[in-house]
C-alpha cells in the first residue's frame, strides 16, 4: 500500500513539474498594440457687442470649426456663440474685425458712443491627469467715445491691430502641447 501511495505521489509530482515547465514557456503570440488615447479639446467661442457697435460697424467673426476649416459670419445680433469639440492635433481660434457700415455719416454721430464688447475663446482640454493647462483668452473692452472722435478710434484700431477687436489662435499637437498666438 505504501509502495502504491509513493508511486502515486511520484506521478503527481512529475505532472506538476511538467505543468510548471510548460507554463514558463515564452509566449510568442503577438500582442495587440494598445491604441493611443485620442485627446480632444472643447472650444467655446462667444462674442457680445453693444448696440452702438452694431449700429455703426459691420462686425465679421472668423473662427476655426470642428474640422479645421475657417468659417466667417457677419454679426447680426448682440450675442453670438459656437462650441466645437475637436480631436488633437488641431488649430483653433477666433478673430473679430470691424468696418464702418456703408452710409454711416460721421458728422451726424451722437455726442457719445458706447463701444463695448466681450469676447471669449477658452479651450478646455480633455487631457491626462497630472498635466497642468491654464489657457484662457477673454477680452472685455468698454470705451465711451466722443461721437466726433469715433473716426480717430477706428483709424487707431486699423493701425494697431489691423482692424481686429480680438485675435486669438491656439495650436495643439497630438499630445496636448500647445502654442498660443495671433492670426497673421
Amino acid at each position: 500500500m505504501k509502495k502504491s501511495f509513493m508511486t502515486l505521489a511520484a506521478v503527481l509530482c512529475c505532472i506538476m513539474t511538467m505543468g510548471l515547465m510548460n507554463s514558463c514557456k515564452e509566449n510568442n503570440q503577438p500582442t495587440n498594440p494598445t491604441e493611443d488615447k485620442k485627446l480632444s479639446v472643447k472650444m467655446p467661442y462667444k462674442f457680445q457687442a453693444s448696440s452702438d457697435l452694431l449700429e455703426y460697424f459691420d462686425i465679421n467673426i472668423e473662427y476655426y470649426d470642428s474640422v479645421g476649416d475657417i468659417k466667417s459670419e457677419q454679426l447680426a445680433q448682440e450675442e453670438w456663440e459656437k462650441t466645437f469639440v475637436v480631436d488633437m492635433p488641431c488649430t483653433l481660434g477666433m478673430r473679430v474685425g470691424v468696418e464702418f457700415k456703408e452710409g454711416v455719416d460721421l458728422s451726424a454721430m451722437p455726442s457719445s458712443v458706447n463701444i463695448s464688447y466681450e469676447c471669449q475663446c477658452i479651450p478646455l482640454p480633455d487631457l491626462p491627469l497630472g498635466q497642468d493647462y491654464s489657457i484662457e483668452q477673454i477680452s472685455k473692452n468698454e470705451v465711451i467715445v466722443d461721437g466726433k472722435d469715433i473716426a480717430d478710434w477706428f483709424e487707431y484700431l486699423q493701425q494697431e491691430t489691423g482692424g481686429y477687436l480680438f485675435n486669438y489662435l491656439i495650436t495643439f499637437d497630438k499630445n496636448g502641447h500647445f502654442t498660443e498666438g495671433k492670426w497673421k
